[in-house]
């Protein structure tokens, strides 16, 4: 089951400068940093630690890493629980959806909707 709107990204060049910016200008607190390699960060700010939806500070290098040829990368990512079998009722309602992935920092899959657009289904720690 979905229980939230979890992240929704932006694409930045330089996401340590855009971290101090949400914090330190804005007010918003850090409220995940994993690092995903060695440039590279999982960064999440929200106005305050109780904010079930935060922004992901994403790095648009890795992005276009990950697919040069995309037009753009899942910016909204859902957070749920039981990632398997909600991955397969999506899928036996004729959801296009792709495989669980398993990361160190979290298991996610991504889905697209009737139009194509692509979202990221990542399980709730």
């Amino acid at each position: 089951m979905f229980t939230n709107i979890a992240t929704v990204a932006i694409y930045v060049d330089r996401q340590e400068e855009a971290q101090e910016f949400w914090t330190k200008k804005v007010g918003f607190k850090t409220i995940r940093e994993d690092q995903m390699n060695p440039h590279q960060f999982w960064i999440e700010v929200a106005p305050s630690l109780e904010s079930k939806t935060r922004l992901l500070i994403y790095s648009r290098e890795m992005m276009l890493e990950d697919n040069p040829d995309a037009i753009c990368h899942p910016s909204i990512v859902f957070d749920c629980e039981q990632i398997d079998g909600l991955r397969q009722k999506l899928k036996d309602n004729g959801v296009s959806v792709g495989p669980v992935q398993n990361m160190h920092y979290g298991k996610f899959f991504e889905l697209q909707d009737n139009e194509g657009n692509s979202y990221l289904v990542r399980e709730q720690k």
